[in-house]
């Protein structure tokens, strides 16, 4: 590998570096978002059955508890419950905006990974192709074509190179904002479920008998 990896030529190692890169934030986003989607489940069963057993407070403080987009969009919503939805939403909304902004921290690096590992590899295969033929044209007597062939290919080896690079960079930046949309969606959906629950514990305790209310 390290011998092929020389015959690319000097262009070959930024594509390298850049895969390096482009491996490191994917693992590091994959870990968080697979962390993430296990507690987000368990927090949002357990704050919305402590909405319906009436314990706001205490499931105010378990979102608050919790690092996680949900847990953090549950707590605004619940500060907000007594709000008008006109002031309410762009509160839910702003939460829900930071979060995702966290979430799709480092997509950035590996969709610029993924447009300039192919370019970077052109532009070796190009300056290849240009050391190739000056060296024919340099060289005394009919030309070689075994020269000329082992030139190109040497070139050609940095648009494989940026290939390789780039088509995984495509495909894990697209995979990871997939997951970040899920998981904007299983936002949407948490703070859905609080409201319509907290809608029907305020008309229950709306219905309550006047001598029952505390």
């Amino acid at each position: 590998m390290y011998e092929w990896l020389q015959s690319a030529g000097p262009f070959v190692w930024p594509i390298v570096l850049a895969s390096v890169v482009g491996v490191g934030v994917f693992l590091e986003r994959l870990s968080v978002l697979v962390r993430l989607g296990r507690k987000d489940d368990e927090v949002l069963a357990h704050v919305l059955q402590l909405c319906r057993d009436g314990k706001s407070d205490e499931a105010r403080h378990t979102s608050q508890a919790q690092r996680s987009p949900v847990g953090v969009v549950l707590a605004t919503t619940l500060a907000a419950l007594d709000l008008p939805p006109a002031e309410r939403d762009p509160m839910i909304r702003a939460a829900g905006n930071r979060e995702l902004r966290s979430l799709e921290r480092g997509l950035r690096v590996i969709a610029v990974i993924a447009r300039l590992a192919p370019l970077m590899g052109l532009l070796g295969t190009v300056v290849g192709l240009v050391d190739a033929f000056r060296a024919v044209a340099a060289s005394e007597g009919p030309a070689d074509p075994t020269l000329l062939a082992g030139g190109i290919w040497q070139a050609l080896l940095t648009t494989v190179a940026g290939l390789l690079v780039a088509i995984p960079a495509v495909v894990s930046h697209e995979w990871l904002l997939s997951r970040s949309d899920a998981m904007a969606g299983r936002m949407q959906t948490a703070v859905a479920e609080l409201l319509a629950v907290a809608v029907r514990h305020a008309k229950r305790n709306d219905h309550r008998d006047p001598h029952d209310r505390v």
